[in-house]
């Protein structure tokens, strides 16, 4: 069958060969018939019927125009010109353009065969080359600053103050793609990769949205005083004794209580559905940051009470404990901290607080509190 590059003059020496070949017949050959042709000029039956009746003058005409008119009024016409050689151009974009100004609604697949028809060609933009003198001085000063930092240091920016936000699209994308017939045509301006002019601030200077007590822990931060090029502290020598809001043990209570209401059931979650309850880490921090806000603990085991009775503890009994280490690579700093009934929470410390300075500029904020930062900072 004839493919996608068929082109003119060979459909005309083919519709000379269907008259030929029927002239051929005519004059006794009687094997020939409109399947054999079809296949001897790798063409459709259709074809055959359509043309092998006709003369040999008809077979020279140009149909190659012929077809339904054009869609596009000249002030649509207009408007895709205009758009050439412009980036943010694309053929949705346009189309909702002439349909905005003239009440013309043509699919951006129109606009798109127009624009091939008038030998339009669509060309990409790239990236804005940045080699110059004073781009290259701060690109050395920015690697020396930074041939220190580890992977974690660039994942535990802490944003300050003042914190803004450029957005640069990717290149390549349809928007990126501009209309031209040669490169030359189009504007320097329109090359390159545009950036976002308007660049969103998360937190203007002097009026953060940052919580009080989180832009205090990242200055308190930075502006430790370093030993050696480490910040050391010392913990508590003695147990220390805190006291637990009723809210607070009132929710511990029922977490002794779903513990031992769960002892004998058999657990049908897969390991890979099961979710992890991290509401009584949060109550812990709310009470450890207190004693101790230098450090990030991991916490490696919890227990609660083992006692047979599922009615919540009376007078000072044990209801559940949590051991945890701080970790930071050099910091040997852990506790061990236990929730009595009577409301107390007794911390027993351990090791020593050492940070390194690419510690101390880590962000200081557990995973389970960075989702509400997050929806604060957006809010």
């Amino acid at each position: 069958m004839a493919g996608a590059y068929d082109t003119e003059q060979q459909r005309m020496i083919d519709r000379i060969k269907c008259i030929t070949f029927r002239e051929a017949r005519d004059a006794g050959a009687t094997f020939i018939n409109r399947q054999w042709i079809a296949d001897k000029i790798h063409r459709t039956t259709r074809f055959v019927t359509e043309w092998w009746e006709k003369s040999c003058d008809q077979c020279f005409a140009d149909y190659s125009n012929a077809g339904p008119k054009l869609k596009l009024s000249r002030a649509a016409q207009d408007i895709i010109r205009e758009a050439s050689g412009h980036q943010r151009k694309s053929g949705s974009v346009v189309a909702k353009e002439i349909a905005k100004k003239q009440k013309e609604y043509v699919t951006r697949q129109t606009v798109n065969n127009y624009r091939r028809r008038e030998g339009l060609k669509p060309f990409h933009v790239i990236s804005r080359p940045l080699k110059s003198e004073t781009h290259i001085s701060d690109r050395l000063w920015l690697c020396d600053w930074l041939k220190d930092w580890t992977e974690e240091d660039f994942l535990h920016l802490a944003p300050s103050d003042e914190f803004y936000v450029w957005t640069v699209r990717k290149p390549n994308y349809q928007n990126d793609r501009i209309w031209a017939k040669s490169v030359e045509d189009i504007e320097d301006d329109e090359r390159y990769r545009e950036m976002v002019k308007n660049q969103a601030c998360i937190a203007e200077h002097g009026a953060t949205s940052l919580p009080v007590e989180h832009r205090h822990l990242i200055d308190t931060l930075l502006d430790r005083p370093t030993v050696d090029g480490r910040y050391t502290a010392a913990i508590p020598s003695q147990p220390v004794l805190l006291e637990i809001d009723k809210t607070d043990l009132d929710y511990f209570n029922k977490l002794l209580v779903e513990s031992k209401s769960k002892t004998n059931v058999i657990n049908l979650e897969s390991s890979s559905t099961r979710k992890r309850d991290t509401e009584w880490i949060r109550l812990f921090e709310k009470y450890i940051s207190k004693v101790n806000d230098s450090c990030v603990f991991m916490y490696q085991d919890h227990h609660f009470s083992t006692a047979k009775s599922n009615k919540p503890p009376t007078n000072k009994q044990f209801i559940i404990s949590a051991d945890a280490k701080c970790k930071f690579s050099a910091c040997t700093c852990s506790f061990h901290a236990v929730v009595l009934s009577n409301g107390e929470l007794i911390i027993n410390f351990k090791g020593h607080i050492v940070h390194s300075p690419s510690e101390q500029r880590a962000r200081p904020i557990r995973g389970i509190y960075r989702r509400s930062i997050a929806e604060t900072l957006i809010n």
